[in-house]
């Protein structure tokens, strides 16, 4: 409820699960929250038609397919009860976002070196941890690791975690090298924008990144298939219109030779990179970067993936206008059946404890390239 996107729901049910998928009840068969959860191994009900056979098609790159980011919020299950630390989380996913890096989530229960080590940064938004919990933390920065803590992370006696990490004092911002690692500190629980964007990139955490457009609204997510030594990189386009030239920068260790992009949407191709740089000509609602181990499993994805060519304008998605320092929704309407939600409207007051929440449905039965009433 804290963020415009589902997938910090979908990621912390991953993890709280270990692995088990979300359910969103009703996508209300609409296009975009469909293809957000199959870009984070969610689920949801009521999917329309096409994107049920593009993952049909596809099924065995979602199949058993793992989380391929390498930087990780840590949210703490036991610790993490009260709807301030789920706002911290959806805070730190959406501004990880727009700094258009993918972002995964664990939990205590992944301190272990198997997991942690496969992160190039781990972002701690403000818990209490135990001793134990806070020794792989320590062993994790000093093994390499780097290490962001955010506002106010303790242990389990009051005393804050960066002081017990790296002799870093309370409510200041700092930074320290821990063993081959290193420790960054924000007092503050809330850093802006161009706070996280240079952290991510002095803390060499941007291995993947969108490069071009910068902070557009788009979400970013790996995933691997292990056994089949297969990459896939989902994009999800949240700006209600087809966004061109979309550069995806790739980590130093991954191979390149081999690059399928295939979308429900159509427009299934083959791309090079130059250098470590992939570029999407056209990205419309949803699409997959595939960076494949051989020729036979390039072959097979643009065969398989040739008849889907559903156009973006066909496709119910808001695009916002801004009229007179006013945001008005403007939408492309196709047989919205009466009372059907369009977005949520929400106002906080200026101490964030009281809000004001209001639906926006329609009024009537909408038609393509007519006004819609709305209440």
């Amino acid at each position: 409820v804290y963020s415009d996107k589902h997938a910090p729901g979908f990621k912390l049910a991953l993890a709280a699960s270990n692995g088990k998928p979300a359910a969103l009840w009703n996508g209300g068969n609409n296009d975009l929250v469909c293809a957000e959860a199959l870009a984070c191994l969610g689920v949801v009900g009521n999917q329309p038609e096409h994107l049920t056979a593009f993952q049909k098609a596809n099924f065995d790159l979602y199949q058993n397919a793992r989380p391929g980011g390498r930087v990780a919020c840590l949210y703490h299950l036991e610790d993490g009860l009260h709807h301030s630390e789920i706002a911290n989380l959806c805070r730190v996913t959406d501004q990880v976002g727009r700094s258009g890096v993918p972002l995964e989530i664990i939990t205590e229960k992944h301190l272990g070196p198997e997991v942690l080590d496969t992160f190039d940064l781990v972002i701690l938004p403000g818990f209490r941890f135990t001793d134990a919990e806070a020794a792989a933390l320590r062993a994790y920065a000093e093994r390499g690791g780097r290490l962001l803590l955010l506002g106010d992370n303790r242990d389990r006696n009051g005393r804050p975690l960066a002081e017990g990490l790296a002799g870093l004092a309370a409510w200041t911002d700092g930074e320290k090298a821990l063993g081959k690692g290193q420790v960054r500190v924000f007092g503050s629980q809330l850093i802006d924008q161009a706070a996280m964007d240079g952290t991510l990139a002095a803390l060499k955490a941007d291995a993947f990144r969108i490069t071009s457009p910068a902070g557009a609204n788009l979400l970013l997510n790996i995933l691997t298939q292990p056994k089949q030594n297969l990459v896939t990189v989902h994009l999800v386009n949240f700006t209600g219109q087809p966004v061109e030239n979309v550069r995806v920068r790739f980590p130093d260790d991954l191979n390149l030779t081999r690059i399928v992009y295939i979308s429900p949407y159509g427009s299934s191709q083959t791309l090079k990179a130059v250098g470590k740089t992939v570029t999407i000509p056209r990205l419309s609602i949803y699409g997959i970067i595939c960076l494949c181990p051989n020729e036979r499993i390039a072959r097979d994805l643009l065969e398989r993936n040739r008849g889907f060519n559903r156009t973006f304008e066909n496709d119910r998605l808001p695009r916002v206008t801004v009229r007179g320092g006013i945001p008005e929704k403007e939408w492309k309407l196709s047989e919205l059946a009466p009372g059907e939600k369009l977005c949520q409207l929400r106002q906080f007051t200026k101490t964030g404890f009281r809000r004001l929440d209001a639906d926006v449905v329609t009024a009537g039965r909408g038609r393509v390239g007519t006004a819609q009433p709305v209440k």
